[in-house]
């Protein structure tokens, strides 16, 4: 399969030495549906970095749960009532049991959770569970309790409490899953308007939102943009020092990828595919069409019917004639247009001529049996967009671009000139097929000819 527009340019960019910004073929379309290249990272793992570099916890990290009964024994053991935690004083379980998930309650409000989902499910039978960290919330009811049975304990809970509350919130934030998705999403955007500035035109991005989405851009630099951007957001210290890691990764990419370089090396690889569809007829395919001729039209596109995207090249005609009870017979090229008034004729076409595009026969067809066949060269499709494929071979294209392209930037072109024109050599003998001449070598289909005469006198 053929390298598109985009893969071609990337190839190239890569071979004078440029690093290219965008890493991901937008070319396959949005919705994280383009194919990360080796440089490239996907949302979930990058995410998972930022929660490292930024001290957080994992939203879904939930330790193992316990249930009511469990968390109420350990409660009558820390107030001092081991001998009685099978049989409790009268009221004590249904208090236990209240401050249990009053714990839980206020715990999920105080480390504003509620932001990120439904409030927990107050545990009512003994084997229920708990939904938050249970050391938290045995923590949160132990301060509770050992006030309200005045332990001078009571004290040394509410810091250990408040502690664990305080280093819970700082390390798994409202919403933090969100806000690491929104940074790294902001942060490609933010790229993409730096790309159109020093590159020139517009860029397609694909979504980058999904767990299994690749960032469009170099991943690196998306990450640092992001982490600076949340450190700052989070009020940690060291924020700015990733944005001067940023600023110094992004002014290496744009030294190591010039000004419109992208722009430029684009517009070689196009006249690249131009020049040799038009120097090398080899290159490209030959392809026969099927015209019903129609009565009394003298005039045809040279349009497959069943490809009308894609015309014939009126300068790369190889053959011409027309289709009679299934018989090929060729058509004589050249008349005058007087033609058409001076002989007047209808009847089987016998010669043709290319006039404004258009290919007209003489005489004028006088019935709709008979079938115009075209033998010839494809004209060059579009090549414009990131996906569309070249019109000749790709490698070719690739090396006459490069050498262009090293050309501009003054680079050296070493041997790939002479790798272009071996490669087109071998191209154009490789179409030669079973027509090749080789010097030598008699081919064996004159084996029951009489051989050639041997003079009787040496040549001298």
């Amino acid at each position: 399969m053929a390298r598109t527009l985009l893969q071609l340019t990337n190839a190239v960019i890569e071979a004078c030495g440029f690093i290219p910004w965008i890493v991901v073929n937008t070319a396959t379309g949005g919705g994280g549906e383009g194919e990360p290249s080796d440089l490239s990272e996907i949302m979930s793992g990058m995410m998972a970095r930022l929660r490292i570099s930024l001290g957080l916890l994992p939203e879904q990290d939930n330790p193992t749960p316990r249930t009511l009964s469990e968390l109420r024994a350990d409660m009558m053991r820390l107030l001092g009532y081991s001998a009685q935690a099978a049989n409790p004083p009268p009221g004590m379980a249904a208090y236990l049991n209240t401050t249990i998930n009053e714990a839980q309650q206020m715990l999920f409000r105080a480390a504003q959770l509620s932001q990120q989902g439904s409030e927990p499910v107050r545990l009512v039978a003994d084997g229920d569970e708990t939904t938050l960290d249970p050391t938290h919330v045995l923590q949160y009811a132990m301060w509770m309790a050992a006030k309200h049975y005045n332990k001078p304990e009571a004290g040394d809970y509410e810091k250990r409490a408040m502690g664990l509350l305080g280093d819970y919130a700082q390390r798994n934030l409202p919403n933090q899953d969100l806000r690491l998705r929104v940074a790294l999403s902001d942060a490609q955007r933010t790229l993409a308007r730096r790309y159109q500035v020093t590159q020139g035109g517009p860029v397609e991005i694909l979504t980058f939102w999904g767990d299994g989405d690749a960032p469009t851009f170099d991943p690196q630099a998306v990450y640092l943009l992001a982490l600076s951007t949340l450190k700052a957001s989070f009020k940690q210290d060291d924020w700015k020092l990733h944005r001067e890691d940023w600023q110094q990764y992004l002014a290496d990419m744009e030294r190591r990828l010039p000004a419109n370089a992208t722009t430029f090396i684009r517009r070689c690889v196009r006249e690249a595919n131009s020049t040799l569809f038009s120097r090398y007829a080899s290159l490209r395919s030959l392809r026969e069409i099927t015209i019903p001729l129609v009565d009394g039209e003298v005039s045809y596109p040279l349009l497959d019917p069943d490809n009308s995207d894609r015309p014939i090249d009126a300068d790369r005609l190889e053959w011409v004639g027309v289709l009679r009870d299934n018989v090929w017979y060729p058509l004589v090229s050249g008349f005058k247009p007087s033609i058409y008034t001076q002989q007047p004729e209808t009847g089987w076409p016998t010669r043709y001529d290319m006039i404004d595009g258009n290919l007209r026969v003489w005489p004028t067809p006088g019935a709709d049996t008979q079938f115009l066949v075209l033998c010839g060269r494809w004209e060059p499709g579009p090549f414009v967009d990131d996906a569309d494929e070249p019109a000749v071979d790709d490698q070719a294209i690739f090396l006459h671009a490069t050498i262009a392209a090293k050309q501009l930037y003054k680079q050296e072109v070493g041997t790939l000139p002479q790798d272009l024109d071996a490669y087109i050599s071998e191209r154009v003998a490789a179409s030669h097929k079973t027509n090749r001449y080789v010097p030598g070598l008699r081919p064996c289909c004159y084996s029951d000819l009489s051989p050639f005469p041997i003079p009787n006198v040496p040549f001298e």
